[in-house]
């Protein structure tokens, strides 16, 4: 009988270089995802962009809570000591459900004061849904604000609304009074 010649398996691995470079791919995965955990906990989260689309958020989903939380304490001291106070205002409940997308144009820190931010923002609000009929998917205005922001002494940024220019979004129909029967 002749004899079966069969060659040695072949094994893959670190003499071919692909372990290498997966490892090196994995790697670059890694860290792109460590860094962008890090941006966002310790960079996003912690500026003025952030608390500012917070407070519009609590805006949009009428929570006077939660937007009295982001006021700055100068605000807070001088023209709305208790939340009461401030529930008074036309911007707690007055655009509830009609600001569709908040864009910040730009972030400006005080070159004299880093404590200090103002952001330009754009902000589409949908038309005041009263005298549409029901099947009117309404209108929606750009409203361009200039707002105040604060970094207080515990290191989070509050609007400052006695600095702030809300003036073209308080000129928007509010939304009406809600009643309870």
């Amino acid at each position: 009988m002749a004899k079966v010649m069969t060659r040695k398996p072949v094994r893959d691995g670190i003499g071919t270089g692909t372990k290498i470079s997966e490892a090196a791919i994995f790697l670059a995965i890694f860290l792109s995802i460590i860094g962008g955990i890090y941006y966002y906990f310790f960079v996003y989260v912690t500026s003025p962009t952030y608390a500012f689309k917070s407070y519009m958020g609590a805006v949009e989903a009428g929570d006077g809570k939660s937007q009295y939380t982001y006021i700055d304490n100068y605000d807070k001291k001088y023209f709305f000591p208790t939340e009461k106070k401030y529930a008074a205002m036309q911007i707690v409940n007055g655009y509830t459900d009609r600001v569709e997308s908040v864009g910040i144009n730009s972030e400006v820190p005080d070159a004299s004061n880093p404590a200090y931010a103002t952001i330009n923002a754009t902000l589409n609000v949908h038309s005041d849904p009263q005298g549409e009929s029901l099947t009117s998917t309404g209108t929606y205005h750009q409203v361009q604000v200039s707002v105040i922001m604060h970094k207080n002494s515990k290191g989070h940024w509050k609007v400052l609304l006695s600095k702030s220019n809300f003036a073209a979004l308080l000129k928007l129909t509010p939304n009406p009074p809600v009643t309870n029967f």
